[in-house]
This record gives C-alpha cells, structure tokens and sequence, in this order.
C-alpha cells in the first residue's frame, strides 16, 4: 500500500463507528452476491424489467472484480456514484465550473447520511458511501409514498397549504407519512438509515422513485463538489445575520450544488433535479 492509500484509510478509520466494521468489508459485498444471484435477479427485474439481465450481470461483475485500494474501500461506491459524479462534472463544466485540481471518489465509512469533501493541496477527495445512499433511496421511497397519495386524493392543482391539508389528503393511505415517521425514529436513535430493513413498494411507485432517488444524489454530491470549488477560488465567508461563515459556506454550496443539478435536470429532462 503507498503513502497515500495509507492516508486515505486512516481517515476512513477515523470516520468509522464502533459495530459498523462488517458494513465496510469488500469481501462480505462480494459473498453475498454470490450467495444471492437468485434475489438479485428479482430486484433487477423490479428495477428495470426487460433489460434486468444485463443490470444484474453488470453489478455483479462490479462487485466481483473490485480490488480495494484499502480495507474500507466498497464496489458500490464506483457501482453507484461514479456514474452520478461523471454526470456533476460534466454538468460543472458546462456552466463553467472546471476543477482545478482532479477529484477522487472515496468509501465513506460514515454512517450518517451526508457525503464529506475533503479538499487538499494535491488530489481533491470526496468521500461518499452506504450511508449517503441509504439515506436518499429510503427517503425518495417515503417521498414518493406521500406525493401518490396527495395525487391519488386530488384534486393535483390544488396546493397543500397545511399540516392539517397534509393529513386529511394521506388519510386514505398514510404509509408514506408512517414510513417518514419511523425513519425519523430510526435516525434519531441510530444516527443512520443504514440496517432500517427492507422497504417495499407497489411496481408502479417505481418510475417517479427513481426520479427522485437521482435528484437527490445528484444534489448532493454537486453540493460537495462547490465545497472545491470554493477552496480553489479561496472564497471566504463571513457571519452574517446571526450565522456563522461555516453555515454562510454551506448555503453558497447548496446554491452552487442547486446550478449544477438543473444543468444536469436540463440535460436528462428531470423536473425533480431542477426544482431542487
């Protein structure tokens, strides 16, 4: 292992939570593919129908070929974000928002939901993993449960505009407000999403979850790659209205983040991305 591999899992040591070391274990991703192709030929099915197949074989080979740089290093973080982090890059580009600097993707081996940007003098490093993905896929799934209900007890002009207007249109189908209540439950107890268990939905929820479940990934990885935008440009913020420069930081990266997702949202025709 060279200096910098060293480097990089000693920060991801540092992020990990005592219990959580199997979640972050390569070789348990690549058992359980195996033990499981007949599950992952259904989820598959599920997910893309007709071209499940070529899904499936495709994460498999991810996962099975995969070789970690360090002990922490998963196949889902390439299987998942490279692609989404290939797309912010060339939507930053477009709006001219060029690294200086090249940018690498790290396992996060934090179990919060949130991606961290780590930028440094030489390769900038983003770190991003199960606990950011949990969190969006769970979310876009309570997300999505509520807005069909809202739709299914119409009329779809007319805004919710309350609590109250919230509750009365879910009554026919609470699940998603349920399902939003105890993920709450759950993080509130637990600090992550991650180990909520298995989540199921009806097919037809399926093509605006997965909408949704994009948008949010987008957003927040465009979100962590204004933080180098930020450190290269040397931009400081100062307190104001009572914030300090940190949270000042942060609301810059969610406008900056919000550019880059409609960029993409124009690109792939996704109302969801563009309205943040």
């Amino acid at each position: 292992m060279d200096d910098e591999a060293r480097y990089k899992e000693s920060l991801q040591e540092s992020l990990l939570a005592d219990g959580w070391e199997e979640v972050f274990d390569h070789s348990s991703w690549q058992a359980w593919v195996k033990e499981n192709r007949e599950r992952l030929t259904r989820l598959a099915t599920a997910t893309a129908g007709a071209d499940s197949r070529e899904l499936e074989q495709r994460f498999a080979e991810v996962v099975e070929k995969f070789q970690p740089q360090t002990r922490f290093d998963l196949p889902t973080t390439e299987g998942i974000f490279r692609p989404l982090f290939e797309d912010v890059l060339e939507a930053a580009w477009s709006v001219g928002l060029q690294p200086i600097r090249k940018i690498e993707l790290v396992t996060s081996t934090s179990i919060g939901p949130s991606p961290l940007a780590r930028p440094t003098t030489g390769t900038h490093q983003l770190f991003v993993g199960p606990g950011t993905s949990a969190f969006c896929n769970y979310w876009a799934k309570a997300l999505t449960a509520i807005v069909r209900s809202i739709a299914d007890a119409g009329p779809l002009h007319e805004r919710v505009a309350s609590l109250e207007d919230l509750i009365e249109r879910t009554r026919h189908n609470p699940s998603g407000l349920i399902a939003a209540a105890r993920l709450s439950l759950h993080y509130s107890v637990f600090g992550t999403v991650l180990g909520f268990g298995q989540y199921v939905q009806p097919p037809s929820y399926l093509p605006y979850r997965l909408e949704l479940l994009r948008a949010m990934e987008i957003f927040a990885l465009a979100h962590e790659y204004a933080h180098f935008v930020a450190e290269e440009r040397q931009l400081r913020f100062s307190e104001r209205d009572g914030h300090s420069s940190d949270h000042a930081l942060e609301l810059f990266c969610d406008e900056l983040g919000l550019q880059i997702s409609r960029e993409w949202a124009n690109r792939n025709d996704s109302w969801l991305a563009f309205s943040g």
